[in-house]
């Protein structure tokens, strides 16, 4: 029997509370085998001596959070699983407010779980003050997801956004500014980073349809030259973007509302010279 397991069953037949047994049998039956952050932290709390509604508390969201995980492995289709999560997303929020509030860096495992949901299920505004946390503390994702915690807000949101504006939805162009602000120090593939500025740059130039052809020109200009400006950065960081015709779009856009629109005025008459009586 080893060390940590021989503790743990100590630990047990010590409690004096049943809050006290409940976390170190609920502890005692995840282990470490599970290989979750949040396991480590119970299984460390528990090492050190600390049994009390901590540790109940620690062992309580793990055992939800392993439960609602195999529900939506248990689901094959996407749109059901989404619908799940949705479901689901309320019982975490006081843990996850919890862990903001203390502004410590907790390596969390539900956190990083609920960070991913809330983006699954478009809450993107809610999934953004998680990734802020994550990102500002450079905490690692779970195992099991196999991207880095910017990469993966970076390419899901983006990819969101991308679908939106395919099927002519609108995206807010201030989730994805947040998220290029976010990710902006932190590395990734240039072809996830070139989503984004694709995807902003897209997202910008559909506002310019809203304008219509008779908007404010200056109103217009500004959109075309901010929207080229994120575009022509998602071709530079990868020339298979598929922003090219855009671009060319919206060049052409920016330069005729920089020419002078002909006068329909008639020129005046010419004023015939005085006659010379010298």
């Amino acid at each position: 029997m080893s060390l940590v397991r021989r503790n743990r069953e100590r630990i047990l037949a010590a409690a004096a509370s049943p809050a006290m047994a409940l976390a170190a049998a609920q502890a005692a039956a995840l282990g470490r085998a599970g290989g979750t952050f949040l396991g480590s932290r119970l299984a460390g709390a528990l090492e050190a001596g600390d049994v009390g509604p901590r540790a109940a508390a620690l062992a309580q969201i793990l055992l939800q959070l392993q439960e609602d995980r195999a529900r939506l492995k248990a689901i094959q289709s996407v749109e059901r699983k989404i619908e799940l999560k949705r479901e689901l997303l309320p019982r975490y929020a006081a843990w996850v407010d919890g862990i903001l509030a203390s502004g410590a860096p907790i390596q969390d495992e539900v956190l990083a779980t609920v960070m991913v949901w809330r983006i699954d299920t478009g809450d993107f505004a809610g999934a953004l003050p998680l990734a802020e946390y994550v990102l500002r503390h450079r905490l690692a994702m779970p195992e099991r997801f196999d991207r880095q915690p910017a990469v993966l807000v970076a390419e899901e949101i983006a990819e969101a956004a991308l679908a939106a504006l395919r099927d002519g939805q609108a995206f807010p162009a201030a989730i994805l500014n947040e998220v290029a602000e976010l990710t902006a120090d932190h590395d990734m593939p240039d072809q996830v980073r070139a989503k984004v500025h694709k995807a902003l740059g897209l997202e910008l130039a559909s506002r310019l349809e809203q304008l219509g052809e008779n908007g404010i020109a200056g109103a217009r200009q500004a959109g075309a030259i901010a929207a080229l400006a994120e575009l022509r950065r998602a071709l530079q960081l990868n020339p298979a973007a598929g922003v090219k015709k855009e671009i060319e779009r919206l060049e052409r856009e920016v330069k005729a509302s920089a020419t002078p629109p002909a006068s329909d005025t008639p020129p005046a008459p010419e004023t015939p010279a005085p006659a010379n009586d010298a």
